[in-house]
């Protein structure tokens, strides 16, 4: 026997092997053998010597354990046929397997698409299905009719667990049944002796296969405890997993030969269930680095029932031509794709995007140049996180949606250029710069996307507008906005939908605008505008303004200067609460029209409570309003500081409620104005407000001009 960790360098015409790029046959089955003796002799490298391989259109090089196959100056070419899938090289139930350097090309270009009625897209250069610990390094991939990379499993059934095998109820720490109604336990046993157990090692509870666990209930998030049982019904122990995560057979309890099951939820509530007892064998381990994977038809690397998998290093690029069309595609329909790290990679040029993500958990992109499409998403897909990535002209999005109410879906250190975000909500973004980005929010459930400590830079003049707002909450915190385009920086755009599920929240950010921040209304049943810095352009005779339609506002502590707020009440006991402002109006041109206001214009609101604000007029060569109130029921305008130092043209403009082309009767005001200090500003009560059923009531403000 020779020594181990030696290299066998493969002996051409011992194996009937042509390098030649002929023998398609005789230099598969040859590749084959060739790797079967070295690890049969304690080898655990093969080098194939320099050449050209043609691989048999009916067989594959068939990778062994423990074996590295080194390529280094070889092309691998798959030999030229019809059919929908095939593997150049295929690593199927195998431990420590490598394939280091060399060239592999798929048939692409010759293939017959005809014969065989079909999409032909699962052609593949090399296929990994259930094997661990497996390397891909230094790898040229090309030209394949499918797949680059596939990273696989197998579905290896045992049980259905039957709406009729459960029942309401949980098992004591000694294994017996107890009642409990907020817990579903089984009132049969399953077998540990069943084959698939014993050649896997572990089973796991999961859906059916696109990944449901049935009607009333669903266990992505939940715990499920096995309790294990002797021949004679004795309890042994247990053991808690999540869904889709193996119990091992190692850690079973002595002598255990069966178990039932306990999960957390309301037996009543269930109408059937397709959970399923099942061993897969799935592909843990995978690392795949330094390859150059290009011009395949439908993915680069797909991802379809892996754990522990590793892309890093990589240049993947030119995939297309038939869907999918993206660079990597992480899809089960459930979740046996976990713990993914794709690091360092550059991707470019893929038809229809660089990365898509479905039914996963634990996925995190970092450090990578992407110039195509990367979305996260899938029913019950979670934990996807995006870091120190360069999205050039590409977009970042996506939204977990695990068990109807998934977690967030993280950007952090991101930084996008010049292309559009989809928001559908649960996403996060963080300390992330958007250079020349569009957004348009569309969250069908209603979800929330957050901005935190962003920097928003749009410098389009030729474009009228950034954002699109069909529905959904968007929350901004510690954000800067820079805003230069034709019309206004936020659209809304007539959707159906309820508008009350819909929030805007802006606090502790920085605008700076040379348009109107938004004039198309969104509506939404709570804006927040806190401690935010607004500033607008005073040399311009436009007004540079944001529109809005609220149920509730809530107005504090912001410093504005020259921004124009029109914001309409909506719904039933609508409010308005503007409080602690700083306002510097040090404009030349008034806002035209008689109801418009250079800061503040409300209308519709039920309560509206004005307090506390400082509204600075430095001059007025022209009209200047504070604020335009139109009043409803009630009106509060107490302690502010009303201030012109020049001119005599600032006003504040009160009206009485709101009425056009309607008969919605006009309620009682109560009007309370009192303790203000004004200088050099005339409070101008217009016919409408002194003419409805009850009179204002005005208090001991204070004019000190």
């Amino acid at each position: 026997m020779l020594s181990s960790n030696s290299t066998y360098v493969v002996e051409l015409d011992r194996w009937g092997i042509n390098n030649d790029g002929a023998d398609a046959l005789n230099t598969t089955n040859g590749i084959n053998n060739a790797l079967v003796w070295a690890m049969n002799n304690d080898y655990n490298e093969c080098k194939l010597p320099h050449g050209i391989y043609l691989v048999d259109k009916d067989n594959h090089i068939t990778m062994v354990s423990n074996m590295t196959l080194s390529l280094y100056g070889c092309l691998i070419k798959k030999e030229s046929n019809g059919y929908q899938e095939y593997a150049t090289i295929k690593v199927d139930h195998q431990v420590n397997a490598s394939i280091v350097g060399g060239i592999i090309e798929g048939d692409k270009n010759t293939h017959d698409y005809s014969t065989v009625p079909g999409t032909h897209e699962w052609g593949t250069g090399i296929k990994i299905t259930a094997s661990r610990n497996t390397k891909i390094d230094t790898v040229e991939i090309k030209n394949t009719t499918g797949y680059g990379i596939a990273v696989g499993s197998t579905y290896d059934h045992i049980n259905w667990v039957y709406r009729s095998e459960l029942e309401s109820g949980t098992f004591d720490k000694n294994g017996n049944p107890i009642t409990n109604s907020n817990w579903v336990r089984n009132n049969k046993y399953y077998t540990l002796t069943s084959n698939l157990i014993n050649k896997r090692g572990y089973f796991m509870l999961c859906g059916n296969g696109y990944g449901s666990y049935g009607t009333g209930f669903d266990l992505s998030k939940e715990m499920i405890t096995a309790f294990f049982y002797d021949k004679d019904n004795k309890y042994l122990g247990q053991l808690t997993r999540r869904t889709y995560e193996p119990f091992y057979k190692a850690y079973f309890p002595i002598n255990a030969t069966k178990f039932k099951l306990s999960f957390r939820s309301k037996f009543e509530n269930i109408s059937d269930s397709t959970i399923t007892i099942r061993a897969d064998g799935f592909s843990q381990f995978v690392n795949i680095s330094n390859c150059y994977i290009h011009d395949c038809r439908t993915l680069g690397v797909a991802g379809i029932g892996g754990q522990f998998i590793t892309i890093e290093n990589c240049e993947i690029s030119g995939i297309g031509g038939a869907a999918p069309g993206f660079g990597i595609d992480l899809e089960d329909g459930y979740n046996l794709n976990q713990n993914i790290i794709v690091r360092n990679n550059h991707f470019h040029d893929n038809k229809n995007g660089d990365i898509v993500v479905i039914s996963a958990r634990n996925v995190l992109l970092e450090m990578n140049k992407f110039n195509g499409t990367v979305s996260f998403g899938g029913a019950r897909g979670e934990n996807f996180v995006s870091q120190y990535n360069q999205y050039n002209g590409a977009q970042g999005s996506g939204s977990s949606l695990a068990g109807g109410d998934g977690t967030f879906v993280v950007f952090r250190y991101d930084h996008f250029t010049n292309s559009l975000i989809y928001l559908s909500g649960n996403s996060i973004y963080e300390n992330s710069i958007f250079e020349n980005m569009s957004f348009i929010l569309q969250s069908d459930n209603y979800l929330l996307s957050q901005f935190r400590n962003c920097r928003f830079n749009f410098n389009k003049p030729d474009e009228g507008w950034s954002w699109i707002l069909r529905k959904g909450s968007l929350l901004f915190d510690s954000c800067e906005f820079n805003i230069n385009c034709k019309w206004y920086y936020f659209r809304s755009e007539a959707h159906i939908g309820d508008w009350s599920k819909n929030k805007l929240v802006f606090k502790n950010n920085k605008f700076n605008t040379n348009v109107s921040l938004g004039e198309s209304v969104y509506e939404v049943d709570e804006l927040v505008l806190d401690n935010n810095t607004f500033v607008g352009r005073q040399d311009k005779t436009n007004y540079y303004g944001f529109w809005a339609k609220a149920n509730k506002i809530s107005m504090s502590n912001n410093n504005v200067r020259d921004v124009y707020f029109k914001i309409e009440g909506k719904g039933s006991n609508s409010s308005a609460v503007i409080n602690n402002n700083t306002v510097l109006i040090d404009k030349t041109a008034t806002i035209s029209g008689p109801d418009r206001s250079e800061f503040l214009r409300l209308s519709l609101f039920d309560k509206v409570f004005i307090q506390k604000n400082n509204i600075n007029i430095p001059q007025t060569t022209v009209t200047l309003r504070g604020f335009t109130i139109y009043a409803e029921k009630q009106l509060f305008i107490t302690e502010n500081y009303f201030n012109c130092e020049s001119g005599s043209n600032a006003r504040l403009d009160l009206f009485g409620a709101l009425r056009v082309n309607n008969n919605n009767p006009v309620p009682p005001l109560v009007a309370v104005i009192k303790d203000n200090l004004i200088n050099n500003i005339t409070t101008r009560e217009y016919a409408s407000f002194t003419s409805q059923l009850s009179r204002p009531a005005f208090g001991t403000d204070i004019d000190i001009s």
